[in-house]
């Protein structure tokens, strides 16, 4: 039994396909995380001390979603 060269150069742009959207996937999260405005899961302590003083529940949501974005925290 003889396997043909065209399935062979098949299976192999198949696996190089494969291997290259695995490592995108890979360098798309590390981008992500390496860059200063990406937004964090939660705000930290000194921001929820910040965003605590505000009176509107929307001016709260607004000023976490600005710590989250490393943005300097304020009640609108």
């Amino acid at each position: 039994m003889r396997i043909s060269a065209g399935v062979i150069v098949a299976v192999l742009i198949v696996l190089a396909v494969l291997v290259w959207l695995v490592t995108q996937k890979g360098e798309d999260a590390d981008i992500e995380r390496d860059t200063p405005t990406a937004k964090s899961d939660r705000p930290s302590a000194s921001c929820a001390q910040s965003c605590g003083t505000c009176k509107s529940i929307d001016y709260d949501a607004r000023c976490t979603d600005r710590c989250k974005f490393n943005l300097k925290p304020y009640c609108d």
